[in-house]
């Protein structure tokens, strides 16, 4: 079957999802990847996506991208494919990434509110205008890069009333 992914209606189980992600568009796939059941997605996306992915805190690379995919799968760059490989010869190197989907505690809607609001202005501490006030004292004066993935599943706790998924 041949279908566009982002109009694909989500739902049932798959044991894999595998692909060789239009570069443009790889941003809106792996956000909607959640959306699926599945055991595992093994992705071709840009080599720099792909490390901003699986970049760390502190790093560079990390981002809001980084976050949300460590709250939601494994992650692992499997393997780094040369642009030499293709033809027409691209701009850029590729990476083949392994997602596997891992479960989330909370509604992660609330958080990816939280994660998309820090990462708006990365470069100010939590404290300052980005949540008023309303930030716990331990990251008043941290900024959006140096949070970990599950810190930041505290903050958005902390600041939205979230609790764990299956209790008020």
């Amino acid at each position: 079957m041949k279908q566009d992914f982002l109009e694909f209606q989500a739902g049932g189980e798959y044991d894999g999802i595998i692909g060789n992600i239009p570069y443009h568009i790889t941003s809106q796939i792996v956000f909607r990847l959640p959306e699926f059941r599945f055991r595992r997605a093994v992705i071709m996306v840009q080599r720099e996506f792909a490390e901003r992915m699986v970049a760390a805190p502190g790093s560079r690379d990390y981002s809001r991208l980084s976050v949300s995919v460590a709250l939601r799968f494994n992650a692992r760059i499997e393997k780094i494919v040369a642009r030499k490989y293709f033809r027409p010869v691209p701009k850029v190197d590729s990476a083949i990434v392994s997602l596997q989907p891992r479960e989330t505690p909370v509604d992660m809607a609330a958080v990816e509110k939280v994660i998309q609001r820090a990462f708006s202005m990365r470069r100010k501490k939590l404290g300052g205008n980005i949540f008023e006030g309303g930030c716990p004292q331990e990251y008043a004066e941290l900024r959006p890069d140096q949070i970990s993935p599950e810190a930041f599943l505290d903050l958005a706790s902390r600041l939205t009333g979230l609790s764990p998924r299956g209790h008020p």
